[in-house]
């Protein structure tokens, strides 16, 4: 679990002079944003971590490139990425591989494919780390859709991540590049379908190449685009098989049968796959097949079909970045249920009725069902789904709330936890978060009262500094942080500020947030402490 950016190369696709361009041009991207680099130093003895700007460096292997895992600002910080200088330890410039495709990295992430499929390249990661959804996940993002620009078919980034948020990570990287560029292949059903016609797929595997790769939304302009350039019989086996692992309740079915229909694929078609599955699947009913097309409200025209466990992957429009919180807030979504069960396709009342006639009524009375269930969805009250995503007035008050506590924090310059880093002298402070923070300061001065004489007063500068270190476990400091620190070592009042933060032990994320603030801003720290 969580949020993912991968970078995948075929190195034998790209000569040396092609990577030192990108690899230039990288440079200049992480010049104009606060990348940070996590680095090692040894204070009498003992080693410490701070946090310095990501520039060009090589390491203690002898790797030369640059690294990151955050940002300077808000000092978030995922997990560590290395853009490498050189692809030689990867295998670069052989050139023997000229008409593979990196998609197969995908093809082979996503299941599509087994990952011991011998028609898979040499294909290797340079990123596979999690972002965590942190501040810098964008512009790692951009240094992505810059290799992938200049390298095609050479090199893919994915993840995580969705359209919106490559051309939001493009628009910025554009402003620095001297040639700009462009979206991925992913992003043009036409120039993905080309990619993927020199591949060495089946029509099967064609068509879920296709439908695993776009990055595009799946709407009926796209089912249009595939009923044009695949035939009838590869698409049924294409959602046979997709509709073949689940029962009609299960969350893999509704998420699949909501492709199918956003695709523009017809009730027809559908009744005629399940029913193939069904002859020899006893849990697939005739009657739980018509209470999933029931369920998904096909007859109703005006409907909500807002998906709140959608993946980030699903909303191509949206740029916002998916955090870890949010993934994890899907994921009890999920299991408590809270899936949009509603299609966005329409089919009046008459006409649904009337195919599930055709194929149902000799297994059943079709009828008597759909009413059945058909008042069920009426009379539904306390579903998530009645009360959430069928309810409009519930949903504007919703909106109405959220509309109102933007606005509220509005009135102060620092609203929330995260604001708290770019405190300056002058800014308001929300109230509530005004308190926690006087609550926390009194805490730190009792840790000081009561330890301080006894447990730090006495060591001298080497036992001071080593102490400090070996005890800090949570926060990572800047480089001037720990000078700062190191140079008033002996100067009890200024140690007897922090001398706390290497006690206390956060308990929540709320707590860390403002500790670590407390810490790396003096200025907040001032302002409170006095």
């Amino acid at each position: 679990m969580g949020i993912h950016i991968s970078l995948d190369v075929v190195p034998e696709k790209i000569a040396k002079e092609e990577w030192d361009k990108v690899y230039k041009e990288s440079l200049v991207l992480i010049r104009n944003y606060p990348f940070l680099n996590r680095v090692t130093a040894k204070k009498y003895g003992q080693a410490f971590s701070f946090y310095v700007k990501t520039r060009e460096i090589t390491n203690q292997y002898g790797h030369s490139g640059w690294f990151t895992s955050g940002d300077l600002v808000s000092k978030k910080r995922g997990e560590s990425f290395h853009f490498p200088k050189t692809l030689k330890y990867y295998g670069e410039g052989f050139r023997d591989q000229l008409d593979q495709d990196v998609f197969w990295s995908i093809l082979s992430a996503k299941g599509c494919i087994e990952e011991d499929d011998n028609r898979i390249p040499d294909i290797k990661k340079l990123w596979g780390g999690k972002t965590q959804g942190e501040p810098y996940h964008l512009y790692l993002l951009a240094v992505g859709c810059l290799v992938e620009a200049r390298l095609p078919g050479a090199a893919v980034v994915y993840g995580d991540i969705s359209l919106g948020q490559c051309k939001r990570a493009i628009r910025w990287a554009n402003q620095y590049l001297e040639i700009p560029i462009e979206l991925t292949d992913r992003a043009c059903m036409i120039q993905l379908y080309k990619r993927v016609l020199k591949m060495n797929l089946d029509d099967g595997e064609r068509l879920e190449a296709f439908l695993s790769l776009t990055m595009e939304k799946k709407v009926e302009k796209m089912g249009d685009f595939i009923r044009e350039y695949f035939d009838r019989d590869t698409i049924k086996a294409y959602f046979q098989k997709a509709f073949g692992g689940f029962t009609p309740d299960q969350v893999g079915f509704i998420h699949e049968m909501k492709i199918y229909f956003a695709l523009g694929f017809d009730l027809e078609m559908f009744c005629t796959l399940v029913k193939e599955k069904h002859k020899w699947k006893k849990v697939l009913t005739a009657e739980s097949i018509i209470r999933r097309v029931v369920k998904s409200k096909l007859y109703v025209k005006d409907k909500n079909t807002y998906d709140y466990t959608e993946h980030i992957q699903d909303r191509p429009d949206s740029e916002e970045i998916e955090t870890i919180k949010d993934q994890m807030s899907k994921v009890f979504a999920l299991m408590s249920g809270a899936v949009n069960e509603n299609v966005s396709a329409y089919l009046s009342y008459d006409d649904m009725m009337d195919v599930l006639e055709k194929n149902f009524k000799d297994e059943c009375d079709v009828q008597k069902i759909v009413e059945q269930f058909r008042k069920e969805n009426e009379e539904e009250q306390e579903s998530f789904q009645s009360l959430f995503y069928d309810n409009d007035e519930i949903m504007l008050k919703m909106g109405k709330m959220l509309e109102d506590e933007e606005k509220e924090k509005e009135v102060y310059a620092i609203a929330d936890f995260d604001d708290l880093m770019q405190y300056e002298e002058g800014d308001t402070v929300e109230p509530q978060l005004e308190k926690c923070i006087t609550k926390l300061i009194q805490f730190m001065k009792k840790v000081s009262e009561e330890e301080y004489d006894k447990r730090f007063l006495p060591l001298n500068v080497r036992e001071r500094c080593r102490m400090l270190i070996s005890n800090n476990e949570q926060f990572l400091l800047s480089k001037r942080s720990w000078n700062q620190i190191f140079n008033h070592i002996l100067d009890d009042q200024y140690m007897m500020k922090y001398y706390p933060f290497f006690r206390v032990k956060a308990v929540n994320d709320e707590s860390y947030q403002i500790y670590y603030a407390l810490i790396s801003n003096e200025e907040l720290l001032d302002h409170y402490y006095e």
